[in-house]
C-alpha cells in the first residue's frame, strides 16, 4: 500500500470508535504507524457557561486533563495491540488542528 502514516482523528463518539477499528485494519495491512489525535477545544465559545469566561483557565487545565485521560483510555483499545501508535493531544480549534495534522500523513 505504501502508507506510512495514518492519522486518526478522534473526539471519543461511537463514529470515531467505528472509524478507529477501520484505521487499526489499514494500519496493520500497511504496516504504518497510526497517529491518534484528539483536539482540545479550548475557543470560548466551548465553554459550558458564560461565567466559565473568569476562571478559564482552569475550566480548560480540566477539560485538558479529563480528554488526554480518555485519550489514553482510547489507546488500550484491544484492536490496537501489536501496532505502532502515537498519541496526539493539541488545543484550539479541532478543524484547524486536524487540517494541519494531515499535511503531514500519508493517510
Amino acid at each position: 500500500m505504501g502508507l506510512n502514516r495514518i492519522l486518526l482523528a478522534t473526539d471519543f463518539s461511537a463514529s470515531a470508535t467505528a472509524a478507529l477499528l477501520y484505521a487499526a485494519a489499514l494500519t496493520r495491512l500497511s504496516h504504518a504507524t497510526l497517529q491518534v489525535l484528539h483536539v482540545v477545544d479550548t475557543r470560548v465559545t466551548a465553554l459550558a457557561r458564560w461565567t466559565d469566561v473568569f476562571h478559564s483557565t482552569e475550566v480548560f487545565a480540566a477539560k485538558i486533563a479529563e480528554e488526554t485521560a480518555a485519550l489514553q483510555a482510547l489507546l488500550k483499545h484491544p484492536t490496537l495491540t501489536g501496532l505502532r501508535v502515537e498519541e496526539l493531544v493539541r488545543q484550539g480549534h479541532p478543524a484547524d488542528n486536524i487540517i494541519d495534522m494531515a499535511a503531514h500523513v500519508d493517510l
